[in-house]
């Protein structure tokens, strides 16, 4: 079984993973943080795969496959439930789409700090529960034809259950992932949109749009 399109949740009752429903790697304009990259995903119910009960000799809940049945399936998401995502671009450190090849993108490494707000986390996570995630790496290698590898890790806690602590962790490989372009702020007009995106990255000719977002030309 290939290990690609799937996402791993390391010690839980599915040791082969789960696979995705739904990948969306976009980005966005937003006018006072600038640029940002957005990463959706949705996986397909846990026990598509394995619906049988038969580890119910377990110690915990996170090794539980009834207990993660009751929850069906994840979102990973910086857009679902909030904005959230990674600045990419501003107007002080413009963005270079042309020369995003090989990049490794870093967010809300741990330790968070003493001060650190759960509501300001790029992403959201629902899992068993609504939980948190942080400690986020995700690699982007792009293929001759465009398209991107994407590998993504990070760590959770099952704050829905009360417990702050970061203690589980998660692996996801994509592989043929094409960019879905760049949206609009909602409520900002085409020339507001535009001029932000124009504000962010070294070369704004490369955009067209369409559709209420930004698409990359020759890419």
């Amino acid at each position: 079984m290939s290990n690609t399109n799937r996402i791993f949740f390391h010690d839980n009752p599915y040791p082969l993973g789960h696979t995705l429903e739904e990948f969306v790697w976009s980005a966005r304009v937003d006018p006072e943080r600038g640029l940002l990259f957005d990463f959706h995903l949705v996986t397909n119910s846990y026990y598509a795969e394995d619906d049988s009960d038969d580890n119910e000799d377990v110690d915990s809940d996170w090794k539980s496959k009834t207990v993660w049945g009751n929850y069906h399936n994840c979102i990973l998401s910086s857009t679902e439930w909030h904005s959230g995502g990674i600045v990419m671009g501003t107007s002080e450190n413009k963005f270079d789409f042309s020369k995003f090849n090989h990049e490794t993108l870093i967010t809300d490494q741990l330790p968070l700090g003493d001060k650190f707000d759960f509501q300001d986390l790029a992403f959201y996570i629902y899992l068993l529960g609504h939980d948190s995630c942080c400690d986020h790496k995700i690699v982007l290698n792009r293929n001759p034809d465009n398209t991107f590898e994407i590998s993504w890790t990070g760590k959770i806690a099952r704050t829905y259950y009360g417990d702050y602590e970061f203690k589980h962790s998660f692996e996801a490989n994509i592989n043929k992932v094409k960019f879905d372009g760049i949206y609009f702020c909602y409520g900002l007009s085409e020339e507001e949109n535009l001029k932000i995106l124009q504000d962010c990255t070294v070369d704004p000719s490369i955009f067209k749009i369409a559709d209420n977002k930004f698409e990359v030309l020759n890419y």
